[in-house]
């Protein structure tokens, strides 16, 4: 299509450039491809640079999809294996230290009993006992509140072992490689539609150019001030002679030598 690219289609190949910026750091390979294809085809004016462009551009792409794959699979597996092992140790421990919990109740409740029989003797010595059955008794319910705590953040930690792992880790492991995908399509939306669609355009005036390029032109000669002053009485037919000595001597272009022949002629 031999038209100038509307502001839109411009717009959206600086826009895809813009979009690629961010991944200069993780996979220049791609800038590198267009920026390379894209100076051929300036350089050539050939199109053929396109299609190679997208060629490559498509198996780059592909090619980061499967290697981030591999990198998301393997971190999500590894990361599984450690909130695995963190759940089950952490069921371990609810079920240990609810079972120290429910030994010191047991504990406390002998204790207390204990210690209300002996204060029913009139002996001192049994009163001095049923004192230490008191005070083991309010050193057994003072671990109950560490214990609770304890029980407490392995059960919340139980509750969001999986949730956490999922919406950090399996989730972007799933988004991520997908990524490389979207610049494909934007490739081809954004970039290789446009310019496909207007490429003997492109080829003779570049891509953000709106008007016709101007051609170049030689500047016709004009006969030499001694020239015509020297021959200006001759008849045309001398001078008719002498303008084709000019060109057998390369002094005048082929082009010029018919402009004067015309002129000459009338």
């Amino acid at each position: 299509m031999d038209q100038p690219l509307s502001s839109n289609e411009q717009t959206k190949v600086v826009l895809f450039f813009l979009l690629l910026l961010p991944t200069l750091g993780l996979a220049i390979g791609g800038f590198l491809i267009i920026a390379y294809g894209l100076f051929m085809l300036n350089k050539q004016a050939d199109f053929t640079y396109l299609e190679i462009i997208k060629k490559l551009f498509t198996a780059y792409t592909k090619l980061i999809f499967v290697i981030l794959i591999l990198i998301s699979a393997s971190t999500a597996y590894s990361e599984y294996v450690k909130v695995r092992n963190t759940i089950s140790e952490n069921t371990k421990n609810l079920v240990e230290f609810t079972k120290e919990k429910e030994e010191i109740y047991a504990k406390v409740q002998a204790n207390t009993e204990k210690e209300k029989e002996l204060r029913k003797s009139l002996y001192f010595d049994m009163q001095r006992n049923a004192d230490q059955y008191a005070d083991s008794t309010n050193l057994e319910l003072g671990r109950i509140p560490l214990l609770n705590q304890v029980i407490d953040n392995a059960s919340h930690d139980l509750d969001d072992g999986y949730s956490t792992y999922t919406l950090e880790v399996l989730l972007p492991a799933f988004i991520i490689p997908f990524i490389p995908i979207i610049y494909l399509y934007l490739f081809t939306y954004l970039f290789y539609t446009p310019i496909n669609n207007h490429k003997d355009w492109i080829i003779a005036n570049g891509i953000f150019a709106t008007e016709l390029k101007e051609p170049i032109s030689t500047p016709l000669i004009s006969l030499p001030s001694f020239f015509i002053k020297k021959y200006s009485n001759l008849s045309v037919a001398d001078e008719l002679v002498k303008i084709n000595k000019l060109k057998d001597d390369g002094l005048i272009s082929q082009e010029e030598f018919d402009k004067l022949r015309k002129d000459l002629l009338g």
